[in-house]
């Protein structure tokens, strides 16, 4: 295929318009992850769940991080990056494990999505495309698995009852901590639920920091 028109340098090519249309989707589906995650966040804080408030702004900035890598890459390419209007969200903030269940849900979306934009960018045999979609879908597995983890210690918590729900108290640790307490040593040494995957995303960073 003579891709000579698109070529930017020896490295870099326009993706065709159709291409960008989906890379622009997909950076706004970030931004939105990110909106969505500072809006479970400010529950979280409210119900005295600091530990999950926080880890949730972290992950509100890594979604801002990955928003951002495409908003460059787009600008590499000498596309126009667009970002719209977020739209309307009245997520289900009855308890934790909707929020994470609602979290898994839209990341799973937009994992579906990078799918697709990766098969364009492998048909097109654009391997910069591919090369740059191929790091980012890591990421995005990385966190998969750490909800699906997060995930089934709610569903342990709750069966014990100590999962909080909006219109009552947090339920607390030994000393009244967030008791999603998760692997750094000290949260260890105070926590009640405990798992060891060494994973990078901000999920594993969830403490207790009440």
């Amino acid at each position: 295929m003579d891709r000579s028109p698109y070529l930017l340098n020896k490295d870099i090519y326009m993706a065709p318009p159709g291409v960008v249309q989906k890379l622009n989707a997909q950076m706004n589906q970030e931004f939105y992850a990110s909106n969505l995650c500072l809006y479970y966040s400010d529950w979280c804080a409210q119900q005295s769940l600091n530990g999950s408030a926080t880890v949730l702004r972290q992950q509100a900035q890594h979604n801002v991080t990955q928003m951002m890598r495409l908003f460059d890459y787009l600008k590499q390419t000498g596309a126009n990056p667009v970002v719209g209007a977020l739209k309307s969200m009245k997520p289900d903030c009855s308890s934790l494990e909707a929020i994470f269940r609602q979290m898994q849900d839209e990341l799973s979306g937009r994992h579906a999505a990078l799918a697709r934009l990766m098969s364009e960018a492998q048909a097109a045999h654009d391997d910069a495309m591919l090369a740059m979609l191929g790091d980012f879908e890591q990421e995005l597995r990385l966190d998969e698995a750490l909800l699906a983890t997060i995930l089934h210690e709610l569903t342990l918590a709750r069966q014990a009852g100590l999962c909080a729900e909006e219109g009552g108290p947090a339920p607390a640790g030994d000393d009244g901590t967030d008791p999603l307490i998760f692997t750094q040593p000290r949260a260890l040494a105070r926590g009640r639920l405990r798992f060891s995957p060494a994973f990078s995303s901000p999920f594993a960073a969830m403490l207790a920091l009440g």
